[in-house]
């Protein structure tokens, strides 16, 4: 038996990582009976996205969940329970493996004093965006600064606790900020559920579509998008259009849509597309436009980027260590700037030239690249971490 708890997410919020994340430990281990704890709405989603996809034998049980943007120290006591009882289900039902897929500050406090109780689990925990947090300052709450993130994760650390990132890149990075934790951190590619393949469709004749994937915000870079789109309207004689394949959450970037001059598309502004329209919209795009900053992503993994592999996407980037990566591990799947500059010269150049051969080349490139992230590799590698990692025999 495998335990597996998601301590935070509410509804839709990682329901897709999470899907495809007991897919890949189903994989990993098809001998085990899988039992995984999380709020009821996140439980449903993810489980009618596996079962439409064949992933059968879960079991779901469903748990109280504390309020989302709770401070640490409010919800503490919540999570040092969640983290108890799984840990206590795995104690009862004689297993050593319970997997958390998210984690928070408070869940690392309660784990790292719950499995001095608990001395036959071990716990591996998926780290997603709360990896950034080692980057910033701690909270000027007195209350709050002992659940630092970049504070607690290399103290106290033991061998049946591990942490595991969404890609290699990552991993070094957190190497190179945080040394002392190395050594309990693996490193896998982000599970993902890509759509089926259909067949290339060529660089059209037509107009081209440049589209960013995901929510509008200045994090983002989406103004970075929208002042791309006005400028290369300027320079280029039609032909082209720039859309944001998601709502914007940012006031900055929403007043931008309203502002004399404004050259992109935005179907759906003010609310989350549909599946149906998203998958829609996505299909249109001939390359995916990523011009966040190149400092970010340094500990935290791009889903918008497997959106474009999804889509089988030629992507076009400024350039920052996880695309680095991926591109020198793919092949030609697109263009990696240096800034929005070049991004630019990019656009244009392909609107003028119109690189079809490429353009087919770059998509049987990510196509085939594709095949990497395959859920029995991706469970291959995860079993081989966590039988090896925690010298399970």
């Amino acid at each position: 038996m495998i335990i597996v708890c998601e301590p935070q997410s509410i509804g839709f919020v990682h329901a897709e990582v999470n899907s495809a994340m007991l897919s890949v430990i189903a994989h990993a281990y098809p001998e085990e009976r899988i039992t995984f704890l999380g709020g009821k709405e996140h439980l449903d989603i993810v489980k009618k996205n596996l079962e439409d996809r064949g992933v059968m034998g879960i079991e779901y049980v469903p748990i109280k969940i504390p309020k989302q943007n709770f401070r640490n120290y409010k919800r503490f006591i919540e999570d040092l329970i969640i983290c108890r009882n799984a840990l206590e289900l795995a104690a009862k039902n004689g297993t050593r493996k319970v997997i958390f897929t998210s984690v928070t500050s408070s869940c690392v406090v309660s784990l790292k004093i719950l499995l001095r109780l608990y001395r036959h689990v071990d716990c591996l925990v998926v780290t997603h965006d709360i990896m950034e947090k080692i980057l910033k300052a701690p909270s000027m709450l007195p209350v709050e600064a002992p659940f630092w993130f970049r504070l607690i994760l290399p103290a106290f650390n033991t061998k049946r606790l591990r942490y595991l990132v969404l890609g290699e890149p990552i991993k070094e990075n957190l190497s190179r900020i945080l040394p002392r934790v190395d050594e309990y951190v693996d490193a896998i590619d982000m599970p993902y559920f890509f759509c089926p393949p259909e067949s290339l469709r060529p660089l059209p004749d037509g107009a081209l579509r440049f589209g960013a994937f995901g929510v509008g915000a200045l994090g983002k870079g989406t103004d970075r998008m929208f002042k791309l789109a006005r400028d290369v309207k300027n320079k280029a004689d039609g032909g082209h259009e720039f859309v944001l394949i998601g709502q914007i959450v940012d006031r900055t970037v929403r007043e931008m849509v309203d502002a004399p001059g404004f050259a992109a598309t935005v179907p759906s502004p003010d609310k989350p597309l549909s599946r149906e329209d998203f998958d829609r919209l996505a299909r249109s795009v001939h390359y995916a436009i990523f011009l966040y900053d190149p400092h970010t992503y340094r500990l935290t993994a791009s889903g918008a980027l497997f959106d474009a592999f999804s889509y089988v996407t030629p992507v076009i980037a400024i350039r920052n260590t996880f695309f680095e990566y991926y591109f020198k591990a793919l092949g030609d799947i697109g263009y990696l700037c240096e800034d929005v500059d070049e991004v630019e010269r990019v656009v244009l150049d392909i609107i003028n030239d119109r690189p079809a051969e490429r353009y087919l080349a770059q998509k049987r490139n990510i196509l085939e690249a594709r095949k990497r992230f395959d859920h029995a590799l991706l469970g291959a590698r995860l079993r081989e971490i966590i039988e090896k990692g925690f010298d399970i025999p």
